[in-house]
């Protein structure tokens, strides 16, 4: 029974590396939200401010803040610029919030 989720798990893995895509090099930095990008959104109620890197679908760390690219959040922040106003639909209630600053490279 192990072995056969084993073999079943390796399968699904070997399936997706077939699938994956490599991004040879960093995201342009032309002052949009690009895959790949850190992206530090300020709530307009709360004011908190919170980092988030958009990634793939296989690498979210929620810990890290990095977000899948297929994620709503993710959607509604892709070819933003700075200073621009996003809105998320959420269960608990709409994000309205503002992009304070997109860096291609990780911050220190």
């Amino acid at each position: 029974m192990r072995l056969g989720r084993i073999h079943g798990k390796l399968r699904f893995l070997g399936n997706r590396m077939k699938a994956l895509t490599v991004v040879p090099q960093p995201p342009p930095d032309d002052g949009r939200v690009h895959f790949g990008c850190w992206v530090r959104l300020e709530d307009d109620d709360s004011g908190e401010e919170h980092l988030y890197r958009i990634v793939g679908p296989d690498e979210t760390d929620v810990e890290l803040g990095w977000i899948s690219a297929e994620s709503p959040m993710a959607r509604a922040l892709l070819g933003r610029e700075l200073d621009d106003g996003i809105v998320v639909r959420r269960p608990k209630g709409d994000l309205n919030a503002t992009i304070v600053e997109i860096r291609v490279v990780a911050p220190a």
